[in-house]
């Protein structure tokens, strides 16, 4: 039980140090990133756990130095982002493989999901140290 806890811990830890990653790159995008308009060219499927799937769309763009690229945003869904459809990025001068989505919305959900998991598996950890799980509160 006790190696449950603390994997739950660090998994939470782990997660929310990852949003506060996540954080800081979107900042610096928005600080430093090239503005270019990419445009969605596919969806790529992902196959989850337990039978469900996840889409991302990928998208095609030019870099400053008229370099084809092409970035896959990580944030699932296709809604709002249609094949052909139009996607504001950001990306750092100098390394165009480290890009962002210009959309307020889809970097705050890319920030947010995993603070939350974090966030949860935190609170089960907490839940289980504190004896309730076994009736000892």
């Amino acid at each position: 039980m006790a190696v449950t806890v603390w994997l739950f811990l660090v998994v939470g830890l782990l997660s929310i140090g990852y949003s506060f990653f996540l954080n800081a790159r979107h900042r610096r995008l928005r600080r430093e990133g090239v503005p270019v308009q990419g445009v969605v060219v596919r969806h790529v499927r992902h196959s989850g756990g337990e039978g469900g799937s996840t889409y991302h769309a990928v998208v095609n763009f030019t870099d400053a130095d008229g370099n084809p690229r092409e970035y896959q945003i990580p944030v699932s869904g296709v809604k709002g982002l249609p094949v052909g459809g139009q996607v504001a990025l950001l990306y750092l001068p100098g390394a165009p493989n480290k890009v962002g989505v210009a959309l307020a919305s889809k970097r705050r959900q890319e920030i947010a999901i995993p603070a939350v998991v974090g966030s949860l598996f935190i609170a089960t950890a907490i839940f289980f140290m504190s004896g309730v799980a076994h009736g000892h509160g």
